[in-house]
């Protein structure tokens, strides 16, 4: 017995029912209804199909186009296309859904559902899609930090190249000046001397060799302190931290200055209550308190006092070198410890520097992760101190 709905229309009067069938399928959004005329003019559309439409019904169509769907042979019947119309414009992603065309009376009705195949590939492609952004989004993100570190590497390397600029700015300034002044001083009392020998005139000789010496010493010290600086500049400075004697590294310094000290009739006195120990580099800090030392004698007038004294907590170590000399103006404070300024300043006997020391004591102290620094007031003298963390160890 056949199924009703393939009977005759007599048989079964389908027309019956075509006011519910019509309430049905107009509204239905899987299902999408239109009429046309072979001329393209638009009878009738059912809201899905109309949120297909672009700004024409016609040129909606894409593949097929609605030339082509009129224009196709018959398959059966009145029915002359039975395949996948995309429906939309060039513009946007667009769906291709399951249709059939049928075409009679100068009118093509076209009809188009979506079934549940299509709609599962095309969620499908819909998560695929969102996985695509999403992975881009991420590179972007992950090329944004790379391109971020790229760059603070860049400003890194200018900052050092700035750095490097000024550090041979300042070398080719010392060779320039600070250091031919002393062998010039050498050169001319050194001619002075030989030809009062040479002429057996031996008054103010002595004088004359006094200068030669302080000239070579000042000439030595600086030369001592450019290789220093230009080891730690290129890495040949290696940090070796060893468990020492507060007490000794002091002591140790202060000899070192007394014969400076008593030529101005400095006293210079290590003040270290409780002899404990500190782990550091002991050639770096005694290169530290030795400048340090040096200079307290430089900018102390005859007769003065230069103290050096540690003390412990529960931090580390602070040890500080005080004069009661000259004093440091606030202007040049500022201008301490930078490599980009120069600060060349005459002790109260005429001693020249460059400042250079004072650079390498802070390079040393940072080794250490300490810090470096001045308190001073013109007139009243000065105290440098410096700070070795127990984080060093």
């Amino acid at each position: 017995m056949s199924s009703p709905c393939c009977q005759d229309s007599s048989a079964f009067p389908i027309r019956d029912w075509q006011d519910e069938i019509s309430a049905f399928l107009c509204p239905s959004h899987s299902l999408c209804l239109a009429l046309f005329d072979l001329e393209g003019a638009l009878q009738f559309a059912n809201p899905a199909m109309r949120r297909l439409f672009k700004s024409d019904p016609v040129r909606s169509f894409l593949n097929p186009s609605f030339a082509a769907l009129c224009e196709h042979p018959v398959i059966d019947g009145t029915l002359v296309y039975d395949g996948f119309v995309t429906i939309g414009d060039y513009l946007s992603t667009n769906p291709s859904l399951r249709s059939k065309v049928f075409r009679k009376n100068g009118q093509l009705l076209i009809s188009c559902d979506y079934d549940a195949a299509q709609l599962f590939e095309l969620n499908q492609s819909l998560a695929d899609l969102n996985q695509q952004v999403n992975n881009l989004q991420r590179q972007l993100i992950k090329d944004k930090a790379t391109l971020q570190a790229t760059l603070a590497q860049l400003n890194e390397a200018n900052a050092r190249l700035a750095e490097l600029n000024a550090t041979k700015d300042r070398f080719f300034s010392i060779i320039a000046h600070d250091l031919r002044s002393p062998f010039n001083a050498i050169v001319g009392f050194s001619s002075l001397l030989a030809e009062q020998v040479r002429d057996k005139d031996y008054d103010g000789i002595g004088e004359y060799a006094e200068m030669i010496e302080e000239s070579s010493q000042r000439a030595l010290a600086l030369l001592h302190n450019l290789l220093e600086w230009s080891r730690s500049q290129t890495g040949r400075i290696k940090f070796a931290p060893t468990d020492m004697s507060v007490k000794k590294l002091l002591d140790d310094c202060v000899a070192l200055v007394q014969d400076a000290a008593r030529q101005k009739n400095i006293a210079v006195v290590a003040d270290v209550p409780v002899d404990g120990r500190l782990y550091g580099d002991e050639a770096m800090l005694a290169t530290v308190l030795r400048n340090l030392l040096t200079n307290a004698v430089k900018f102390t007038t005859a007769g003065g006092r230069v103290l050096a004294t540690a003390r412990a907590d529960e931090e580390g170590w602070t040890i500080a070198v005080r004069d009661n000399g000259v004093g440091i103006s606030p202007e040049n404070q500022a201008k301490l410890f930078r490599l980009d300024q120069s600060l060349s300043t005459s002790g109260t006997n005429n001693e020249q520097g460059t400042g250079l020391g004072l650079i390498l004591c802070k390079e040393f102290v940072d080794k250490h992760g300490g810090r470096l620094w001045v308190e001073s007031t013109p007139g009243q003298g000065s105290i440098f101190s410096f700070s070795i963390p127990v984080s060093a160890r």
